[in-house]
């Protein structure tokens, strides 16, 4: 089970017995954001792009909500990513890294999945690394993680709450000023929904210059088939119409990259 906002989120992954919990104090929201800055700079210091950084938080959100000791699935799975026994067992073996240990800090833990994710037989988990690696958005790269890496039951709604959650993160978690992840300053410079303060004069449309106000109308069609609960419908149609919102939104008003 990952913890996402006190509901369950039963997941596929085989486990063979259950361990001991290591129930570790719940964090607060300092510790939560802090946790937060943590995790987005270690995804861009391994290489990954903003948008896939962001889309590793808005999972970590989703999974244990930056708990590195948070257990789940009735005590069979633990830590930033719900790891069940077998996956944790693999990455104790391969890399002395216990994500199941109370004393195992944050970040080490984050050094295990990234491990699973560019290094372990898991196919799927190997799978997830490359596509968030080419990824072009936020979207895309939440749904690789979604999919391949973190498999809940309910992969759509998930979806469409880490996507969420990732664009969420974007108004605060920016790149350390001399970090290795990119270049800080052209995403100060991006639109705000990634945390940047203007838009280039260059990015902006055509006919649109700092002075002009535009006004745009929008309708989205959505056709949802063969739903059988009305509010897992709900909350992914929700999820994805403010996906769509922020695409347009970037579209309109400036490239980031």
């Amino acid at each position: 089970m990952g913890i996402r906002q006190g509901q369950r989120d039963v997941r596929r992954w085989r486990c063979r017995g259950s361990g001991s919990p290591q129930r570790g104090p719940a964090v607060n929201t300092r510790q939560q954001s802090e946790n937060a800055l943590r995790s987005y700079r270690f995804w861009r210091s391994k290489g990954l792009s903003r948008e896939a950084a962001l889309a590793m938080v808005g999972n970590e959100q989703g999974e244990s909500n930056f708990n590195p000791n948070a257990v789940g699935d009735g005590g069979l799975a633990g830590g930033p990513f719900q790891h069940h026994r077998d996956r944790r067992n693999a990455i104790l073996a391969a890399t002395g890294i216990d994500m199941w240990d109370n004393n195992t800090s944050h970040e080490k833990k984050l050094e295990g999945a990234y491990w699973e994710l560019t290094q372990s037989n898991d196919t799927g988990a190997r799978r997830a690394w490359r596509k968030m690696m080419d990824a072009n958005s936020v979207d895309e790269a939440v749904a690789a993680a979604v999919y391949d890496f973190e498999r809940p039951a309910n992969k759509a709604r998930d979806t469409a709450i880490r996507t969420d959650n990732a664009y969420r993160w974007a108004r605060t978690l920016q790149d350390a000023p001399q970090g290795t992840g990119g270049d800080p300053e052209k995403f100060r410079r991006a639109h705000p929904a990634f945390g940047g303060n203007a838009v280039p004069p260059l990015m902006q449309p055509a006919g649109i210059n700092s002075g002009t106000s535009a006004t745009m109308n929008q309708n989205t069609n959505i056709t949802v088939i063969g739903s059988s609960n009305p509010t897992d419908t709900a909350n992914a149609v929700a999820g994805k119409q403010e996906s769509v919102n922020g695409r347009l939104l970037r579209n309109t008003q400036g490239a980031i990259r």
